[in-house]
């Protein structure tokens, strides 16, 4: 017996968001789909988003990937994405997370939250560790 996950998920207990479409992301994203579970995709830019929708593939990085479109939503609404998904995994370049979690408006509470940053943050000199606690993401989360 094969399933296919529907194009749109409304909603999930154990769904997932990736948030970010770097090389890290995307090869997150096709690990994560590959295995049978839908992946709500934030990609931020438009051309990028729609290059995606069309192609089932990342423009910019490991081009040669293929996603099954049953499997993945791609998205450029972050905090619709957020909303929906009880998993979320962070895999953005440190120097562009805070940019994106100063876009989040949803709450975070009931979230597991999952690092794929690498390095610190920039502008804050912080791990993403002590940005999430520093801005109450942490404690009332679970970070991996």
């Amino acid at each position: 017996m094969t399933f296919s996950a529907p194009k749109t998920i409304t909603t999930s207990l154990d769904s997932f968001a990736v948030i970010g479409n770097g090389s890290w992301a995307t090869a997150l994203v096709k690990i994560f789909s590959d295995n049978g579970n839908h992946v709500d995709w934030y990609v931020r830019k438009e051309e990028d988003l729609d290059y995606i929708k069309v192609h089932f593939q990342n423009p910019k990085y490991l081009r040669g990937l293929k996603f099954n479109p049953d499997r993945i939503t791609p998205s450029n609404k972050l905090n619709t994405i957020i909303s929906r998904n009880k998993w979320i995994i962070l895999a953005t370049p440190s120097a562009f997370l805070e940019e994106t979690f100063e876009q989040i408006k949803v709450p975070l509470n009931n979230k597991i939250i999952v690092s794929g940053v690498k390095g610190i943050l920039p502008n804050s000199k912080m791990l993403v560790g002590v940005y999430l606690e520093k801005k109450s993401i942490y404690k009332q989360n679970k970070l991996l």
